[in-house]
Parts: C-alpha cells; sequence; structure tokens
C-alpha cells in the first residue's frame, strides 16, 4: 500500500517537474507571439490609416471625374430637351397659325357671302319697292304763224311714291336722221322747267312746253316733206323712297300722227349708289 502510494506521489513529481521544465520556452514562445500580436496590434491604424488616404484618393478622383463629366451630360441632356420642345412648340405655332389663317380667311369669305347677300337681298328689295318713271311724249301742234306746242308726260310706277320730282322739256325741228352733233342735253333753246314735290304711283306729271317763234309754211312744208320732224326731248328727275337719285333723258321723234322714241338720249340714271334710309 505504501509502495503504490510512493509511487503514485513520484510519478506526480515527475509530472510537476516535467511541467516546471517545459514551461519557460513555453512562456518565450506565448511572449514571442504577444509582442507579434502587440506589434501587429500597433501596425495595425497605421495600415488602416494608409487604406482610407488610399480609399480617399479613389474615391476623390472617381469624384473628381464625375464632377467633371456629370455637368457635361447634364447640359448635352437638357440641350436636347430644349431642342426637342423648342420643334414641338414650332409644329404646334405652325399648325395653329395655319387653322387661324384658314379660319380667318373662311370667317371673311363667309362675311363677304353675307354682307353679299345682305346686299343683293337689300338690291332686290328697292328693286321691287322702289318708284320707276316712264317718260311719253305729247303728240305736238303744228299751227302756221303760232308757237309748236308739245311737251312730255311722266308718270310713276312701282309700290312706292316719287319725291322731288321735276325736269325739264324742249322742242325743236330737227332731220329725220338726227346728226350727232345736236345736243339734246343742251336746255338753252325752247324748253321749260317743271317741278313737283310729290308724285304717287301711277299720276302723271304734265311737262308743257312752246317754241319761242312761230312756224312758218316754209318750215311747215319742210315737216311735212318728211325730211325733218319735230323733236320733244328733256330729263326727268326724282327721288325714290329709299333716298336715291334717278333722272331719265328721253327724246322722241313725231310726224303727224305719232311719236317714236330716238335712237339715243333715252337712258335711265342713278345719281347716287349708295341710297340714304327709307323717308
Amino acid at each position: 500500500m505504501n509502495l503504490i502510494a510512493r509511487w503514485r506521489q513520484l510519478t506526480a513529481w515527475l509530472l510537476r517537474h516535467s511541467r516546471n521544465q517545459k514551461r519557460p520556452q513555453n512562456a518565450a514562445v506565448e511572449s514571442t507571439g504577444e509582442a507579434e500580436y502587440d506589434e501587429r496590434q500597433s501596425m495595425l491604424p497605421l495600415v488602416l490609416e494608409k487604406q482610407y488616404q488610399k480609399s480617399l484618393s479613389a474615391n476623390s478622383s472617381r469624384d473628381q471625374k464625375n464632377n467633371e463629366t456629370h455637368p457635361q451630360a447634364e447640359l448635352v441632356k437638357w440641350t436636347k430637351i430644349l431642342a426637342i420642345v423648342t420643334g414641338c412648340l414650332a409644329v404646334a405655332t405652325f399648325v395653329v397659325a395655319f387653322f387661324a389663317a384658314w379660319g380667318s380667311i373662311d370667317t371673311a369669305h363667309l362675311a363677304a357671302a353675307a354682307r353679299d347677300q345682305a346686299n343683293t337681298a337689300a338690291d332686290i328689295e328697292q328693286r321691287q319697292l322702289r318708284a320707276y318713271a316712264f317718260v311719253s311724249a305729247k303728240q305736238p301742234i303744228l299751227t302756221i304763224d303760232k308757237p309748236i306746242q308739245g311737251g312730255a308726260g311722266v308718270q310713276i310706277f312701282g309700290q312706292t311714291p316719287a319725291y322731288k320730282v321735276h325736269g325739264w322739256v324742249g322742242i325743236n325741228i330737227y332731220p329725220i336722221v338726227l346728226p350727232r352733233e345736236i345736243d339734246l342735253d343742251n336746255n338753252d333753246l325752247d324748253f321749260a322747267n317743271q317741278n313737283s314735290t310729290f308724285l304717287a304711283p301711277g299720276k302723271p306729271f304734265i311737262m308743257d312746253v312752246s317754241t319761242k317763234w312761230n312756224l312758218t309754211k316754209e318750215l311747215n312744208d319742210i315737216v311735212a316733206g318728211g325730211n325733218y320732224a319735230v323733236y320733244t326731248f328733256g330729263v326727268a328727275n326724282y327721288e325714290d323712297v329709299f333716298g336715291c337719285e334717278h333722272f331719265v333723258s328721253y327724246c322722241f321723234r313725231s310726224d303727224a300722227s305719232f311719236a317714236t322714241p330716238c335712237q339715243r338720249h333715252n337712258e335711265t340714271h342713278t345719281q347716287s349708289i349708295e341710297c340714304k334710309q327709307a323717308k
């Protein structure tokens, strides 16, 4: 029992001794590892600082490059967008201007057509309602040694009366073939002026005239021979209900039996194109 106990004690001592012999070596190794670890730990901030500086330099270079290229890219992009928008606005402006011009032309045509239609309707109404003058000649009375007596009658037709009716009438002996040099508008010869302020439709307006000289037998024979005739001529003036002024020139050649209209000086004229308001 004691031997066994002694053996156990010896074995334990040997084990302790062996451990004590190995501990300094292990301790040196451990101290060396700890020193290397400490050195690495002390170097770590420097390494991290260098990595940070390197990363910062790389980021700065990349940012600088981006800062240089980004505004140019943005400028190109917005320039393209502005060009597209400007083109669209130009096209839209052209379309609007085209349709506006087309509409204005169409509106002008419609307005002109409406004015023409209104003027046509007003003209038709005036033509239907206004007064018209019809002139006829009285058969001349030829008596030797007396003035030749004659005249003209003005009669109004239409649905409205005539206003300010007046005129003049002349009478003379001219060749059957009336020469062009004879001025039938000249009322300085044997003529008469007569006036009437109002003339209703269907009512006549008679203008009498006589020569200022007496008919001789020689003149009477000339007229009876057929180479000369008695001419009654003149002008009748009036205004219609719309205020338009009209005048009728007339000429008649009379033989022994009836009066025939001359080949000229038989026209109707309107003196004013634009008429006043209805009375």
